[in-house]
């Protein structure tokens, strides 16, 4: 690993701009609330597609798989990023979601496919924690 850069700040300051979107403030405050519910199946009955708060979520994976492309692709220096968020409790909160929305959409838990409009979710929020997906 190369040592922290410049531009790795640059990166770093761009990602905690868009943490402080209205969007993304509602989407966190959202996942991280009693009315979230980490089961797919379960989160469906609760706020039938289409929803906002299904929308909410995406927006929060995506934040997320936003580092992770970064970080894979070697734009931003992993002990830098990894300083300033811990991905693993981020995951935890989501991954049953991400996990059984991929299964519902026929996708498996790595794959990479076109998104259909920037509204849909990540393709890959785990995967994009491993460089070899």
């Amino acid at each position: 690993m190369s040592a922290p850069a410049h531009e790795d700040a640059i990166v770093l300051l761009k990602l905690y701009e868009l943490s402080g979107t209205a969007e993304l403030a509602r989407a966190w405050k959202f996942v991280y609330s009693d009315e979230f519910v980490n089961d797919y199946a379960a989160f469906q009955k609760n706020y039938p597609p289409p929803s906002e708060e299904q929308d909410l979520v995406f927006s929060f994976a995506a934040y997320f798989e936003l580092m992770g492309t970064l970080w894979k692709h070697k734009l931003i220096n992993e002990a830098v990023l990894l300083d300033w968020v811990l991905v693993p409790p981020r995951w935890k909160r989501v991954d049953k979601f991400i996990l059984g929305y991929r299964e519902a959409m026929g996708r498996s838990a790595c794959s990479r496919t076109s998104r259909p409009s920037p509204k849909s979710p990540p393709d890959s929020l785990r995967c994009a924690t491993d460089r070899s997906a």
